[in-house]
């Protein structure tokens, strides 16, 4: 596997589920109302990551599972953590690995997430209760059993050997931080469910630890699920994990709904998830509404019906959407004040309000007057233009999704989708494949492939509308950055391109180190 940095925090879960759990740079796991920690005891003393040099932590294939390693003497201790389904649950999986020469002790040590806070414990064999709901299954009974006001008392229970002896069932404990004890051989390692949100009481479902998937088995499932959304190949493989890698921070970061987020999610197949978010952003609005972000709303709400799965799911999601679009419009036209208290009534925003009204409404089944009269096509794509180059000028996981996306292809015209339209440099000589893109004109898939200088270029629309050729005047699919001579068949096609002007940095460039 080919590991990755990721950031500070890491959400795990899975795919299309409500519950998500951060991981810290320490490995330590937090949900809503408790921290989950792990502590190794070795043969010098006992090891807390969040207090060690010694501990490195990865992305494993760009997926959301998490690696942490903890150096101890004669080894490393390996943790996994990722989120799974199992019992028809989510529940998020800690794999606790002893990869050094000696036995070891693993304590995990639960605490109330709010400081100073106590909660009820109960230890139960191989489960641990909080406040009456299961908080966490091992796949073995624990052999021991620690409590006390806060981690530090803890860790002094732990290393007066407070925590040996088996662990009392039906035994609750008020305290602020508890300690689950495994003795664990070198070569082996124990596996625990952690709930990530509060179980019920009555809730007795029988779930073994065993039954989960294990973190090869997660890494593979979510590249087959992306990949069936939305597939490509870059002839870069750091580059494929980092777009993969922020699909699943985004997918996973369920509170994200702004509209780049919305927007990047629909731009790769992730169409009902961003429709989710999309609800949750209307429904948080409040008038009055400041211009720029309805505008931007706007266009991220066109973005998922453009790129819905197909044509009917467009024209439901259209017209679910006809009654906030037209609403939101109107906001968009308050644009800035000028000259007292007249305003601007074709600034940028109002323009991008109605190019993304018209886009939304025309895949309504129903008649819907279009909003705004006619408004100058230039001026229209330079307000578009504009708003996609500052969206894709953030640092941030949606910005880069969305500029490899409008790389790939264009759409935003009428005249048909621009492949490649961010071409770059890097990728000369590559062979480039799409699969699944969608666009406002159907799904795409193209591949490029190269003879000598010159790039062959094979594409295929599906449910894209009959296929206008250039005599008609209909949209076409181009290649502008590569050939700009080129318009081929909306539909399905091949043609050998004419050789790419090269990059003008990249001449220059070469012209000096000549000189």
């Amino acid at each position: 596997m080919s590991p990755q940095s990721p950031r500070p925090a890491t959400a795990v879960g899975v795919l299309d589920g409500v519950a998500s759990v951060q991981i810290d740079a320490a490995g330590s796991l937090r949900t809503a109302e408790v921290e989950l920690q792990w502590w190794i005891g070795a043969e010098d003393r006992w090891h807390r990551p969040e207090r060690e040099v010694a501990v490195r932590r990865q992305l494993l294939d760009g997926a959301p599972v998490v690696q942490t390693l903890l150096r101890i003497p004669g080894g490393d201790a390996r943790v996994n953590g990722y989120g799974a389904v199992v019992a028809g649950r989510e529940w998020t999986v800690l794999e606790v690995h002893n990869d050094s020469r000696t036995p070891v002790a693993v304590a995990l040590v639960a605490r109330s997430a709010t400081t100073g806070a106590d909660r009820s414990w109960r230890p139960d064999g191989a489960r641990l209760w909080c406040d009456g709901s299961v908080l966490l299954v091992a796949n073995r009974p624990a052999d021991g059993f620690g409590a006390a006001a806060g981690p530090e008392e803890l860790a002094t229970l732990l290393g007066e050997g407070a925590g040996d002896g088996p662990v009392a069932a039906d035994h609750p404990t008020t305290a602020g931080s508890v300690a689950m004890v495994f003795a664990v051989a070198h070569g082996t390692g124990i596996r625990v469910l952690v709930a990530p949100g509060a179980l019920p009481v009555e809730d007795r479902v029988e779930v073994s630890p065993l039954d989960a998937p294990t973190a090869e088995g997660v890494i593979r499932g979510w590249h087959r699920q992306l990949d069936a959304r939305c597939r490509y190949r870059l002839g870069d493989e750091q580059a494929e994990l980092d777009a993969f890698e922020r699909r699943c921070r985004l997918l996973l970061s369920r509170d994200a709904t702004a509209p780049a987020d919305i927007s990047a999610l629909a731009a790769f197949g992730h169409g009902p998830e961003a429709a989710r978010r999309l609800d949750v952003a209307l429904s948080e609005l409040h008038p009055p509404v400041e211009a720029d972000r309805a505008a931007a709303l706007l266009v991220a709400a066109s973005d998922v019906v453009a790129w819905a799965a197909d044509d009917t799911e467009a024209a439901q999601l259209a017209g679910l959407l006809a009654g906030p679009v037209l609403e939101l419009a109107g906001w968009a036209r308050q644009g800035p004040r000028r000259w007292g208290r007249r305003r601007d009534p074709v600034g940028p925003s109002s323009l991008l309000a109605d190019w993304a009204a018209q886009r939304l409404l025309a895949r309504h089944a129903e008649a819907v007057a279009e909003p705004g009269g006619s408004l100058p096509d230039a001026a229209t794509a330079q307000a578009v233009a504009e708003h996609r180059a500052t969206t894709m000028a953030a640092d941030d996981d949606a910005a880069a999704l969305l500029a490899l996306r409008f790389g790939l292809v264009d759409d935003d015209g009428a005249g048909g989708p621009d492949l490649l339209a961010g071409w770059q440099p890097g990728w000369r000589g590559r062979a480039l494949e799409v699969h699944g893109l969608p666009t406002a004109f159907g799904s795409l898939a193209f591949a490029l492939r190269w003879h000598g200088a010159r790039p062959a270029l094979l594409w295929e629309l599906t449910g894209a509308v009959p296929s206008p050729t250039t005599a008609t005047g209909g949209p076409t699919v181009r290649a502008a950055r590569l050939d700009p001579d080129f318009a081929g068949d909306l539909r399905r096609g091949e043609a050998l391109l004419a050789e790419p002007s090269p990059d003008p940095a990249v001449a220059a460039d070469a012209t000096g180190a000549a000189g």
